[in-house]
């Protein structure tokens, strides 16, 4: 990675157009000062790529391409010292102009405890319209992920690979990608279609993450993680960073709690990072969010409710078109949220 994003800024700047840089003979990139690495490596991508090639391919592919001038371009990642100079998006990037990105990382090798933490602290945030960055990776990546699109919010996975169908890593989460680029989100990457995930890409992407992201919470990861490089890098460009503190016999708990040593907020609730992040207002409208029906279940089931006469599950489940198994669990979570109450003999009403 010898032409990384200063010296392609450094090159913009120079050049009326991209364009005018790419037919530019390479004694103009010597001139420019760019070292004699940098200028091979760009006279060789001038003899192999066809531009034109590269750009049906993402055309083919449905991607676009955000510049690092385009309005769409995440605000917080111009301020890094080394942002990307574009972009391949997969979905909706966002205007991100009333957005709060927030990034959730952890290990891959997540235990269960890590999982449903992740689940308790990621839905409330979602819930309250934050976009929830993570790394489309096993583990916490996914959990974070799929949380926020059970909760209809909306996510954004940054990978260390090309968007193309084929590259997309690991292979296994292809189907959350087009989820996530389906249901109002964005699979982010600096790197071209086609390009492989290579071990050395995940750093880059780790930055990206951390960069695009007004805070950075992370659930477990050991020494040495990708998520704890995700987090130095979100110290470095002073953003604020959350760990969930864990068992000191622990490795996953290793990186979480050397992490609050050095002073990350402590995270057991999501109040937390409301608090933290000064959101008490987006916390107030998710709490009176809470008693309204989220789910097309939980909304069937409410409008065949009273809030006077109490109804038997039954006649519950007949009135909503829903099966019987269904129509019980939805209830219990809607009894939770304070939606409905049992009044007894499995009798329900719903709470105005």
């Amino acid at each position: 990675r010898k032409l990384g994003s200063v010296k392609l800024r450094k090159i913009a700047s120079a050049f009326p157009s991209m364009k005018d840089a790419w037919e530019a003979p390479r004694t103009a990139f010597s001139k420019l000062g760019l070292d004699e690495g940098s200028v091979a490596e760009i006279a060789a991508k001038q003899q192999e790529l066809r531009p034109d090639a590269v750009w049906e391919k993402i055309l083919k592919e449905g991607l676009t391409i955000v510049p690092l001038t385009h309005p769409s371009y995440p605000p917080l990642l111009k301020e890094i010292f080394d942002p990307p100079a574009c972009l391949y998006v997969r979905g909706d990037i966002g205007s991100q102009e009333h957005e709060i990105w927030f990034a959730v990382v952890g290990t891959r090798q997540v235990s269960a405890y890590g999982e449903q933490v992740t689940s308790m602290l990621v839905r409330p945030l979602a819930e309250a319209g934050l976009t929830i960055v993570s790394g489309l990776a096993y583990g916490v990546d996914a959990r974070a992920h799929e949380t926020t699109l059970e909760a209809r919010g909306r996510t954004v996975a940054v990978v260390g690979c090309g968007l193309d169908r084929a590259s997309v890593y690991p292979s296994h989460h292809r189907y959350l990608a087009d989820k996530i680029a389906s249901e109002g989100g964005a699979v982010v990457s600096e790197f071209a279609p086609g390009t492989p995930p290579l071990k050395h890409h995940f750093p880059f992407r780790n930055r990206i993450i951390a960069g695009c992201a007004r805070a950075t919470l992370v659930i477990e990861a050991p020494e040495g993680s990708g998520a704890m490089t995700t987090a130095t890098h979100a110290l470095e460009f002073n953003r604020d960073v959350f760990a969930v503190p864990g068992n000191i016999t622990s490795l996953n708990a290793w990186g979480p709690n050397e992490l609050l040593k050095k002073g990350a907020v402590p995270v057991t609730t999501a109040d937390d990072i409301f608090a933290a992040l000064n959101l008490s207002d987006v916390k107030a409208a998710l709490d009176t969010r809470k008693n309204l029906p989220n789910t097309d279940e939980e909304l069937k089931i409410f409008n065949a409710l009273s809030a006077d006469e109490p109804q038997h599950i039954d006649a519950i489940a007949k009135s909503a078109a829903l099966p019987a198994p269904l129509t019980s669990s939805t209830l219990s979570i809607m009894e939770l949220k304070g939606m409905v109450k049992n009044v007894g003999g499995m009798r329900y009403i719903k709470l105005l």
